[in-house]
């Protein structure tokens, strides 16, 4: 009888919330009352239940305490799901922890239709970016319920609960929950606890993975007739950007690249744009871009990704989440690849857009809200780009070295680090000569100032010497400092047709990472005079080929 009533208790509880959002105190203070009378009344009912941490004692419990056993923990798991639903909740990152805790360390995620299953620290991560636009959660949409899928070992718990985003509308959320018991080994001897091995989530889906309109309520789709009748002189590739059939030749007849005359639809004012893109996974997004410091990042974004040769063509993707007269909400997604290495993993870039009609009294549409989701398949992005950035410099000279016309001087090709400087300011120091920015180079070598750069030590180089060859070093960074790096380029020049390949020089890049702009700049270039190269040597180097990744 007593079993019966606490059951009834806990399942009533969860019922009874069915019509008000989730309040930590009462759910906290019903538990304790539970556990209060439950241990005063049946200590031997708690012993029983302890023994479940052993496999074969769990096995020979009655099937009414491992039926109790199981409710609880399926009412605990469905609270800290909830809690940690949105950002408004104050404990949310109490919640976060507990629920981390109750995974096994090979846990597997499988989000809203996406092919790609994520691990128990990715799905942290996709969490994080989920409750970012969330205000509240209302339970339930049903209540919990638990199958029995193999033995009374494994369980499937279902949840079911709604969220409120900061524009109002609701989104619907689904979570399959595998619960099952495994065993370890413990202190001397064989251990076994429960833990959550797979989870599945579906329903609206607006922040990652495939948007379902039949989770999202009260959703409409008349408003986009708005667009076309627009008088916007950008509308219409707004237009385009917010369909699906999206093509490649809006900015590019010849080939697909990462588009940028959306951009120019953000609203100017910054009073009445939020624009955030993502930094530390851990942290609500507090940071807030104006149009021209976004602008900025996309640049370095454009310059660290681009469109897989070969990939999928619906690359870019975009997908409706709420309609109004006044209003649209939708999720634009780009499958990219980071720097050069045509075998590197292409990630998906979620943004998350909100237009408004008529903000400034004009008729037009302007973009007001802009959120950059972290992918949640990249551990840490601070580290992916210091993988790349040296591959993506590289390319940039070698891009420069076969637009210019030949012989190419070593100045010629300084151009090339205009992408990779903050504002357009470098140190640089050339054979020995430091500078402060890449105007002053120039005109030092007008002036003839770099004679140790044409003639080391008393040798002319030839004048119709080209760049051939190239080697690039590994990026090394200091494990404390990883803000700070450094790799080397060298590269090497020959003369005439049968000359032999004789001069080599190395640049030595000193780059910074920046936060806001989530990019590695080059902070200090140094270019050591030219030596000759001998012998061997010369079989570390590559030939120049042709670019393929720069746009």
């Amino acid at each position: 009888m007593i079993l019966r009533n606490i059951s009834l208790l806990l399942l009533s509880t969860f019922f009874i919330s069915d019509l008000h959002s989730f309040e930590d105190s009462k759910i906290d203070g019903i538990l304790k009352k539970v556990g209060k009378r439950y241990i005063r009344r049946d200590q031997k009912m708690m012993g029983l239940i302890a023994k479940h941490h052993r496999l074969k004692d769990w096995d020979g419990l009655p099937e009414q305490y491992q039926a109790w056993y199981v409710k609880t923990k399926a009412l605990i798991i469905s609270e800290h799901v909830v809690h940690q639903s949105f950002i408004e909740n104050p404990r949310w990152q109490e919640h976060v922890k507990l629920l981390y805790d109750m995974q096994h360390d090979d846990m597997v995620a499988e989000i809203c239709g996406t092919p790609i299953k994520l691990n128990k620290y990715q799905f942290d991560k996709y969490l994080h970016n989920q409750r970012q636009n969330f205000m509240l959660a209302v339970v339930p949409i049903i209540p919990y319920k638990i199958e029995i899928l193999k033995d009374k070992r494994v369980f499937n718990i279902m949840i079911g609960f709604e969220t409120t985003a900061r524009e109002g509308y609701s989104v619907q959320n689904y979570w399959n929950v595998t619960y099952e018991l495994m065993d370890f080994m413990g202190y001397h001897k064989e251990l076994a606890d429960f833990k959550i091995t797979h989870i599945s989530i579906n329903g609206g889906c607006t922040e990652y993975g495939h948007v379902d309109l039949s989770g999202i309520p009260n959703m409409k789709n008349n408003t986009l007739e708005l667009l076309k009748r627009e008088n916007n002189p950008s509308v219409e590739s707004l237009f385009e950007l917010f369909m699906p059939v999206y093509a490649t030749y809006l900015e590019s007849s010849t080939r697909e690249v990462i588009p940028t005359v959306w951009l120019e639809s953000l609203d100017d004012d910054p009073m009445y744009l939020q624009a955030t893109v993502c930094h530390v996974e851990k942290e609500p997004r507090q940071q807030n871009y104006t149009k021209k410091e976004f602008i900025r990042w996309y640049e370095k974004f454009q310059e660290m990704w681009h469109v897989k040769e070969g990939g999928a063509e619906d690359w870019i993707r975009v997908q409706m989440i709420d309609a109004k007269d006044d209003m649209l909400s939708a999720r634009m997604t780009m499958s990219v690849q980071v720097g050069t290495n045509e075998t590197a993993p292409v990630h998906d870039w979620d943004f998350r857009i909100v237009l408004r009609y008529n903000e400034h009294g004009d008729e037009k549409w302007y973009i007001t809200k802009l959120d950059v989701l972290c992918p949640p398949t990249i551990d840490n992005y601070r580290d992916l780009s210091l993988m790349h950035i040296g591959d993506v410099v590289t390319s940039n000279f070698l891009w420069y070295v076969q637009i210019l016309p030949t012989p190419v001087t070593w100045y010629q090709t300084l151009d090339f680090l205009k992408p990779f400087t903050h504002q357009n300011t470098m140190l640089a120091e050339i054979c020995n000569h430091t500078n402060i920015n890449l105007t002053e180079i120039y005109s030092k070598v007008i002036s003839r100032e770099y004679k140790n750069m044409e003639s080391p030590k008393g040798e002319d180089i030839p004048r119709d010497d080209t760049y051939i060859l190239y080697s690039l070093d590994n990026v090394r960074f200091d494990p404390s400092a990883k803000e700070l790096a450094d790799f080397k380029l060298a590269t090497v020049l020959t003369g005439r047709a049968n000359a032999p390949r004789e001069w080599i020089y190395v640049w030595d890049f000193k780059i910074r990472w920046d936060d806001m702009d989530q990019f590695y700049y080059v902070e200090k270039v140094e270019l050591a005079c030219p030596e000759k190269l001998y012998g061997p040597a010369v079989f570390r180097f590559h030939k120049i080929q042709p670019i393929r990744f720069h746009y």
